[in-house]
């Protein structure tokens, strides 16, 4: 059954018709004074109404739209899905709490509307049959979030259901930087003042509800010094020292009162020195193209066509163009997702912890490279930089003076902008060891003895990682001072 007039105006023909024939296959098995609950939102799925009331109510208020699968007027899962039936039996039907923000964000988190009406392409069997499984376990998942969002917090609440009143709480916990701890503290308080409230009793139980919304991380041992991080292969995650430094996955004895096996006998858990909570980035753009909304704000870039020489969007960018102009196979597909890299405020340490360029020297700036104009202050032995002159044009008044300035003319044309491989050609032969030494090979004085000889081998003290991605070398940089952040806009093929 075409429910695509869900979506259309209240006003329009094809949405009259459609709640017409949700009416008829509503009252299907009902006798003709009968009465059945109405979806519309002045009655929140509680007041039964008869045919004509509620063809009334539906016309003067929109039907809700997360409202797809009719599993409260007698449709099954089947009907509408090749996804095996679910009972649904035990929903109670008189205590349905209607929230459509809450119900829109469990349908984007499953793609339901996006793909209830998808019609199924030839496969064979097995791929057929790895699909329905996973289809199945992912509409079990999304019956399970829809009895949480129809659940009411306490009965005869219709602001809130159980599932949003979570989803607001773990909102505020993430605002306001509260510890896990801290949260089951608040809801042990409400549980024993609200007895007849339907509140988890720990964070614990909360967090098993929300992280089927996708809000997950994983959580990766890492190095206490920052060396490696014990994950991507069998061998380093079963490691328990660091390979470079030697230094143990674990948190000391004195640190956490017993590790392993304790004086007791008593086996306890080990607890990581060290912890990187990791974002899987895949799932969460998937999520954007899980609504239609936000996929027809990701793919503008592709369908606008208004070009006016505006800079409207990094869409209008030369490093965007030149990016598409040197992968075409990546910019035929408008779907693919563009990222950039940002690290906010004018921090020339900074970026020279991004670069990998050293800004301590009379060369800071990466993008002039070995091209400045650096000049030590005299008293305070700080670096200023001259050569502003530069960028002027050539006929400028400015660029003769000698007087107001450096007591030197300046005749000279910008610094000429390095391109990837360039960049990449004076890091090539940089060998690079991340991570810090171990405290006890640490000094806690300052090395002293003056500054290192500029060039090329000591001005770079690294070589970016991001030069392991493929097309790093010919993306452009551009480095924005004067809006105070430093961007690189990068794009990630996924």
């Amino acid at each position: 059954m075409d429910k695509s007039w869900i979506k259309k105006p209240h006003t329009s023909d094809e949405y009259d018709q459609g709640i017409k024939e949700f009416i008829n296959f509503a009252f299907r098995d009902e006798l003709e004074n009968g009465e059945i609950i109405c979806p519309c939102k002045r009655c929140g799925f509680k007041k039964p109404q008869s045919r004509s009331v509620m063809y009334d109510h539906l016309k003067c208020k929109p039907f809700p739209k997360g409202y797809t699968i009719w599993v409260h007027h007698g449709e099954s899962i089947g009907e509408t899905s090749t996804i095996s039936p679910i009972s649904i039996s035990n929903i109670v039907q008189d205590t349905v709490v209607v929230d459509d923000q809450m119900q829109n964000m469990i349908n984007d988190a499953f793609g339901v509307e996006d793909h209830a009406n998808e019609v199924p392409i030839e496969s064979n069997a097995e791929k057929d049959k790895n699909a329905s499984q996973q289809r199945y376990e992912e509409a079990k998942e999304y019956y399970e979030l829809s009895r949480e969002g129809e659940k009411p917090l306490y009965e005869g609440c219709v602001k809130y259901s159980r599932l949003s009143f979570l989803v607001k709480l773990y909102h505020i916990k993430c605002l306001c930087g509260m510890t896990n701890k801290a949260m089951t503290m608040v809801l042990e308080l409400l549980k024993d003042a609200f007895e007849f409230a339907n509140i988890p009793n720990s964070f614990y139980e909360a967090k098993k509800t929300i992280t089927k919304l996708g809000l997950n991380y994983e959580k990766i041992p890492v190095c206490p010094n920052n060396c490696m991080l014990y994950w991507g292969n069998k061998e380093d995650e079963e490691r328990e020292t660091c390979k470079i430094c030697n230094t143990s996955k674990w948190k000391s004895k004195a640190k956490v009162g017993a590790v392993g096996v304790s004086g007791d006998g008593n086996n306890r858990k080990k607890v990581p020195a060290k912890v990187l909570r990791y974002f899987p980035l895949k799932p969460r753009l998937q999520r954007l193209f899980l609504s239609s909304k936000s996929a027809e704000d990701m793919r503008w870039h592709a369908n606008d066509s208004k070009n006016d020489g505006m800079l409207r969007h990094p869409r209008d960018s030369e490093a965007w163009k030149h990016f598409d102009l040197t992968h075409p196979w990546f910019a035929s597909d408008p779907q693919n997702v563009r990222l950039a890299l940002a690290s906010g405020g004018f921090n020339p340490f900074g970026l020279g912890t991004l670069s990998g360029w050293n800004t301590y020297t009379g060369l800071a700036c990466p993008s002039c490279n070995m091209d400045s104009t650096p000049r030590r202050l005299p008293h305070s032995k700080k670096w200023c930089f001259m050569g502003h002159r530069r960028f002027l044009d050539q006929r400028h008044r400015f660029r003769l003076n000698k007087v107001r300035f450096d007591g030197q003319q300046d005749m000279r044309g910008p610094p000429k902008m390095l391109s990837g491989l360039q960049i990449l050609e004076q890091v090539q032969n940089i060998d690079v060891t991340f991570g810090r030494k171990p405290d006890k090979e640490r000094s806690g004085k300052r090395i002293r003895g003056g500054r290192p000889t500029q060039g090329v081998n000591q001005q770079w003290k690294k070589k970016s990682i991001f030069f392991e991605l493929p097309y790093w070398k010919d993306n452009l940089h551009s480095l924005n001072f004067h809006f105070g952040r430093i961007i690189f806009c990068a794009t990630i093929l996924t």
